[in-house]
């Protein structure tokens, strides 16, 4: 009795607390999802009495950034203060999922119960029936007709039950084997659910009572969306389809039933202020024999980084500023509309959306756009003597892409995997559609045209290349060929570019290009070669 006096004691004393509180039921309207970061949108509505009032907002995920909460509204009464707080006495209302999980194990262990009660009626009837067998084998004076027949009954009677009890053996093995997976994963989901829940508190005064509607946002850190696209090309000479979506992970404890949905390529945590580059300053040190031993000593004036201990201070301010630097069905990409900002750029998906509490990512498409490709053949022989087939993509720099993993699909099927990087691209963006076996390209050393001599101290070593194409196919194609020469970065080896086969030649980077047109049937041969000179003791290893 004296326990039950002092925990209702505890109860009044936390109530009495917050007395003056009044509860809001608020629901998610929208939320706007940042790539690191998201921002919640909520409203509600309370009666206001005249004076002040504390609206407390509840039920809310555990993270939030406090610094970010905005509250406004429309009635008469005016905002005086807003502040945010953990509530350790509740929890976050179990998700869908995790209900449904706890209803299928509270099934499964009625079926268990009731399957386990079965077999042990069971056994007993089996047990039953083995002590009248021995009591009727005891028996003398027992017809041999009717001892047949109680025989024959005992028998089937017997296997019926075994039977009944292997069925029920399989079946209770099943639904443990079952319970045994939906309790680990409910463990899981359990783990990852919030042990408190946060609350925004707003304080508002009012002139005379009447009905107020509250908006209130904040940014919570366990949200983020990472973009991935598809490229379709259906067949050669036509445009190619780009397929964005938006891969939504969400696990803030609170489900976002029926919201709108923005998606936005800013980042709240990352520093909006503009670094300060200081000053540089050079010094320097001599080296100075201690013990048998090189020291750097080094000095350095310290009046000059105005505050700083050391000159390794300035430097971690600069990068800590820096670190924070027919018809087809349609789906979301079709009311999805792009609004192009002064930092950023939003998706906005005018359907309403659902996306659950999960450690799983939720995929959303946002965009849907055809671009004009130009196609062409690709050989680099030295590496890979099979073809590439090439399609050249514009206007994409126009579509404000963010980089992620690409999937490519050419005619139906699927090719490769790519990572698109928009920051990387010219006005062309070059996607690979797989090899092209009807293609044969063959590089080989002509051998009579290759070799070593010495004249004097200098060693020439001459080498000689051809390269044979040949199309299968019943069309003519354009087909780019890429090889090399050697770059010399000592002047005592000379490189000679002595015939290039009608290639393009760049000296900067050693690089040979053929742009060939080459027609149904037809074979094409280039040959190039070059020449290394160097002094006759020298060994160069890698001229292959």
């Amino acid at each position: 009795m004296r326990t039950l006096i002092v925990i209702a004691a505890v109860f009044i004393t936390i109530s009495s607390l917050w007395a003056d509180e009044q509860n809001i039921k608020s629901r998610i309207e929208s939320v706007t999802v940042f790539q690191n970061g998201a921002q919640i949108n909520r409203e509600g509505s309370a009666y206001l009495k005249t004076g002040r009032t504390e609206l407390v907002f509840s039920g809310l995920a555990m993270a939030i950034n406090a610094q970010s909460i905005q509250v406004s509204g429309k009635g008469t009464f005016t905002i005086l203060g807003i502040f945010h707080r953990m509530n350790y006495l509740e929890k976050i209302e179990a998700s869908k999922r995790i209900t449904q999980m706890q209803d299928s194990i509270k099934m499964l262990d009625k079926k268990i119960n009731y399957l386990t009660k079965d077999s042990k009626v069971i056994n007993e009837e089996i047990s039953l029936i083995k002590s009248n067998v021995s009591m009727t084998g005891s028996q003398t004076g027992v017809k041999a007709a009717d001892l047949e027949a109680m025989s024959n009954f005992f028998r089937k009677r017997l296997q019926e039950l075994f039977t009944n009890a292997l069925d029920i053996d399989y079946k209770l093995k099943d639904y443990r084997e079952l319970k045994s997976k939906l309790q680990a994963q409910l463990n899981v989901l359990n783990g990852q659910r919030q042990e408190a829940t946060s609350e925004i508190v707003v304080e508002v005064i009012a002139d005379k009572a009447g009905e107020a509607q509250i908006s209130l946002s904040y940014i919570t850190p366990n949200a983020n969306w990472i973009p991935e696209y598809d490229i379709k090309a259906t067949e050669i000479n036509k445009p190619i389809e780009l397929h964005s979506r938006a891969m939504i992970y969400q696990n803030t404890g609170v489900d976002w039933s029926n919201v709108k949905l923005t998606l936005s390529t800013g980042n709240p945590n990352q520093s909006g202020v503009i670094p300060t580059l200081y000053t540089w300053y050079l010094n320097f040190y001599r080296m100075q024999q201690t013990s048998g031993r090189l020291q750097e000593v080094a000095s350095f004036d310290q009046s000059v980084y105005q505050g700083a201990a050391r000159p390794e201070a300035v430097m971690a301010d600069e990068v800590r500023v820096l670190a924070k630097e027919g018809a087809a069905a349609s789906n979301t990409s079709n009311y999805t509309q792009m609004v192009t900002m002064a930092t950023q750029v939003k998706y906005e998906i005018s359907i309403p959306y659902n996306i659950p509490s999960s450690p799983k990512r939720t995929q959303v498409k946002i965009q849907k756009h055809q671009l004009n490709a130009n196609y062409r053949h690709y050989c680099v022989p030295k590496l890979d003597q099979d073809v590439f087939l090439q399609a050249r993509i514009t206007g994409w720099d126009e579509l404000s892409l963010v980089p992620g993993e690409v999937n490519i699909f050419f005619e139906g099927t699927y090719v490769s995997k790519a990572y698109l990087n928009p920051l990387n691209f010219s006005d062309t963006l070059d996607i690979s559609l797989g090899r092209d076996k009807s293609i044969i390209v063959k590089r080989e050393t002509v051998k009579d045209k290759s070799g070593n001599n010495i004249v004097g101290g200098t060693r020439k070593a001459k080498k000689s290349y051809k390269i044979t194409i040949r199309n299968t196919k019943s069309t003519g194609i354009l087909l780019v060929i890429e090889d090399h020469i050697p770059i010399s970065r000592n002047k005592e080896i000379e490189v000679e570019l002595q015939e290039k086969g009608g290639a393009k030649y760049q000296p900067e980077r050693g690089t040979l290009t053929w742009e060939l047109k080459v027609s149904p049937r037809e074979n094409v041969e280039k040959e190039y070669s070059f020449q290394v000179k160097y002094p006759k003791d020298y060994q160069i290893t890698n001229l292959n």
